[in-house]
């Protein structure tokens, strides 16, 4: 690592126990150049205002679940004498609780090659740039420019919040892998029962991956964040026939497509399920079928169509990340 460094130099560092490897960014000598060079350790923010963002995601949690129906002590005895939404409340706080033991166990998680800005060398300080420069009013700059943009536009609005710092953004991811695992609990639910509910739940729980991620500010965080309550949003327009609850998970699946579009394709599949719907079911007719298909196709492009505008006026491509060859249109 440290040939590596004193190699290819261009301010490159590495933070490893109590010693700081670094070089100067215009590969001069630091012991000699005349400059004076300082560590600056990001601090913790208060416990009250993570309180508060962890309350407000709460908040919103119970707004989208508020209507939920009890269980039926006949059905499940296991789960007979709580609320749907409960369970999925506990799941939220089990959620963050474990992404913030996975941050003290693992601590500042290396690729064991490369750290920049303290994070391991990937996406993820491209990611942190452009919020922070969304964040100090200059708009979209740098080499993600033209990439999706949500998860920077996430990270703006955390780093106006509370400051511009990688334990903001490890924090953050916290709270996005809690939001998570409370709507996994729904998802898995409505499809296959409560116990395909915690089925569900001990999958993210248990994936390294996730456990990864919370170190590494990347944009799967927030697109799994925001397709779990999308998929919920379906499920549930699909049962009850409720245009808003369709739109409201059109709205959440085109963001979550502005942070990771690797579902993008999905428009499609949905579409077809939800017509699918008029041959099932005696409430059910053509009619209801389109205008939830209506709804849904609404929601996503409401979302998506401003910012696939902008890519074409900017850089002749109506995808909606210029590096993502496999939906270039």
């Amino acid at each position: 690592v440290k040939r590596v460094i004193e190699g290819k130099g261009g301010g490159r560092y590495r933070i490893k126990e109590k010693y700081v490897y670094f070089t100067a960014s215009d590969h001069s000598n630091p012991l000699i150049n005349g400059r004076t060079y300082e560590l600056r350790m990001g601090r913790y923010p208060k416990p009250g205002v993570l309180f508060g963002v962890f309350a407000a995601a709460f908040a919103m949690m119970s707004l989208a679940i508020r209507r939920s129906e009890a269980i039926p002590a006949a059905k499940d005895a296991v789960f007979a004498r709580f609320h749907v939404g409960w369970v999925a409340w506990v799941f939220f706080l089990v959620g963050g609780a474990a992404g913030v033991v996975w941050l003290l166990v693992d601590g500042s998680a290396s690729d064991g090659f490369l750290v920049a800005n303290g994070i391991p060398y990937s996406d993820s300080a491209g990611w942190c740039e452009l919020g922070i420069s969304l964040k100090n009013g200059t708009g979209f700059e740098g080499g993600f420019s033209g990439h999706r943009p949500f998860y920077a536009i996430f990270l703006s609005v955390m780093y106006s919040l509370f400051g511009d710092q990688l334990v903001v953004t490890k924090l953050s991811s916290v709270l996005l892998f809690a939001i998570t695992t409370g709507f996994a609990w729904l998802v898995g639910r409505k499809v296959a029962g409560n116990y395909g509910g915690l089925a569900l739940v001990a999958w993210f729980l248990l994936n390294p991956e996730f456990r990864t991620v919370i170190h590494r500010p990347l944009t799967e965080s927030l697109a799994m964040a925001l397709m779990m309550p999308a998929t919920y949003f379906i499920l549930k327009g699909l049962e009850t026939g409720r245009g808003r609850a369709i739109f409201t998970g059109g709205v959440l699946f085109a963001l979550s497509n502005l942070s990771r579009p690797f579902t993008l394709f999905g428009v499609g599949g949905v579409v077809l399920i939800i017509a699918a719907r008029c041959f099932v079911g005696e409430k059910w007719s053509c009619r209801s079928a389109l205008q939830l298909g209506s709804f849904f196709v609404g929601g996503v492009f409401i979302v998506l169509f401003p910012w696939c505008l902008r890519q074409k006026l900017t850089y002749e491509t109506w995808s909606p990340s210029t590096n993502l060859s496999l939906i270039h249109i």
